[in-house]
C-alpha cells in the first residue's frame, strides 16, 4: 500500500457494533430502513461479499480503534487475544468510516465528515481498491503496565482494537462465520469509561 494508514479512533457504541466502510459503497442502501443491517452479518451481501465490514463487539461501550496499514505493536502482540478475519472493504471514494454500527447508511442518511460528531466515529483516508482485514482485540487492561485501581484508561494504553488493513490479492472466500468477538473485550469497555 503506497499510502501508509495509521488513525486511532474512540467511539461508543449502544449496538455492539465497529463499522468499517466507504459509504459509496453502500450508496443503494440509503433509503432502506435504518436498521437494514441488524440480525446476522453473513446474511448481509455487502460483508459476506467483502465489501463492508461489521464486527460485533460483544457489548455496549466505548472503544477505541486503530486502523492500520502496518504491523501490530509490541505491545498489541503481547495482549492480543482474539483476531477475527480476512474480513473486506472496498474503498471506492478514498474515504473510509471507522466507528460505531449506528452510523452505517439507511434510513436516509449516509454519514459525511461533515455530520459525524466527536464520539461517532471518523473518516480514514486510503487508496481506492479492495482490501483484507484483520481485526484483533487488545486485552491491554490485564497488564501490569497499565492497570489501575480505578479502572480508567491510562492515556498510553493500546487501543481495545486493532484492524490492520492489506491490499487484496485474491478472490475474497465468501464470509460464512458471523464476525463476533468475545465477551473478554467487555471488561474494556467499561475500563475505558
Amino acid at each position: 500500500m503506497q499510502h501508509e494508514v495509521n488513525q486511532i479512533i474512540t467511539f461508543w457504541t449502544d449496538t455492539a457494533t465497529l463499522a468499517v466502510f466507504d459509504p459509496e459503497c453502500l450508496a443503494e442502501r440509503v433509503n432502506a430502513k435504518c436498521d437494514w443491517w441488524c440480525g446476522s452479518f453473513t446474511e448481509i451481501e455487502e460483508v459476506a461479499e467483502g465489501k463492508a465490514s461489521f464486527i460485533s463487539t460483544a457489548a455496549d461501550g466505548v472503544f477505541r480503534v486503530r486502523i492500520t496499514s502496518g504491523e501490530l505493536s509490541l505491545h498489541e502482540r503481547d495482549y492480543a487475544k482474539e483476531r477475527l478475519g480476512p474480513l473486506g472493504l472496498e474503498v471506492k471514494s478514498g474515504r473510509v468510516f471507522v466507528g460505531k454500527g449506528e452510523r452505517i447508511t439507511g434510513g436516509g442518511f449516509a454519514p459525511d465528515a461533515a455530520h459525524v460528531r466527536e464520539g461517532e466515529g471518523s473518516f480514514v483516508e486510503m487508496p481506492t481498491g479492495q482490501y483484507d482485514l484483520l481485526v484483533f482485540s487488545i486485552e491491554w487492561f490485564d497488564s501490569p503496565l497499565w492497570w489501575n485501581m480505578n479502572g480508567t484508561r491510562p492515556h498510553d494504553a493500546p487501543a481495545d482494537l486493532v484492524v490492520v488493513l492489506t491490499p487484496r490479492t485474491s478472490a475474497f472466500k465468501r464470509l460464512t462465520a458471523e464476525p463476533r468477538l468475545g465477551d473478554r473485550l467487555q471488561r474494556a469497555c467499561v475500563a475505558a469509561r
